[in-house]
C-alpha cells in the first residue's frame, strides 16, 4: 500500500518507494527488537493516510490509575500512536472559566483531563487506536469525537 509520503507500509516495515517504483530495504528501527508487529501497526499497515479524519479522545477524569499497577503508560502508548502515524498532538487539560457575552457563562467540563488529537478512517478506526490507552486501559471513560473538516 502506498500512502500520501510515498512509503509502501506493511507489517513487516516501511519501504520508501521511488516514482521508478523500485524499492528500498525495509527500514523501521521500532520493530529491530520485535519480531511480531503491534495491533497498531498493523492497523495502520491496511489504512491509508489520505483521506483520513481526526478525532479528538477526550479523557475523563476519575479512572483510578496507580503507577505501579498500571502497565500502559503515557510514553508507550504516545510511541505506539507515533509509529502508526496517528498521533497529532495532545494535552492535560487545566482548570478555566466559561464566559459569555450574555453574563456568567456555565461551569467549566471538570470531568475532562485531557486529549489527544488522532487521525483515522472511522469513528470505529479511531475505537481502536485506544488499545493500550492508559485511561481506557483503567476501566476510564474516553469520549470520541469527530473533528468535521470546514
Amino acid at each position: 500500500m502506498l500512502s500520501a509520503a510515498g512509503l509502501a507500509i506493511g507489517c513487516c516495515g516501511i519501504d520508501r518507494v521511488y516514482a521508478s517504483g523500485r524499492k528500498t530495504a525495509t527500514t523501521n528501527p521500532s520493530r529491530s527488537s520485535r519480531l511480531i508487529p503491534t495491533e497498531l501497526e498493523c492497523w495502520a499497515a491496511t489504512h491509508t493516510f489520505e483521506r483520513m479524519n481526526e478525532y479528538l479522545l477526550l479523557m475523563h477524569a476519575g479512572a483510578q490509575m496507580e503507577a505501579s499497577d498500571l502497565p500502559h503508560t503515557w510514553p508507550a502508548y504516545f510511541a505506539t500512536l507515533r509509529a502508526a502515524g496517528v498521533f497529532q498532538g495532545g494535552s492535560a487539560i487545566g482548570g478555566g472559566i466559561c464566559v459569555s457575552k450574555a453574563g456568567a457563562g456555565a461551569d467549566i467540563a471538570r470531568h475532562l483531563a485531557g486529549y489527544i488529537r488522532v487521525r483515522a478512517d472511522s469513528l470505529d478506526a479511531a475505537r481502536a487506536l485506544l488499545a493500550g490507552n492508559p485511561v481506557y486501559e483503567a476501566g476510564g471513560t474516553v469520549e470520541i469525537r469527530e473533528l468535521p473538516p470546514s
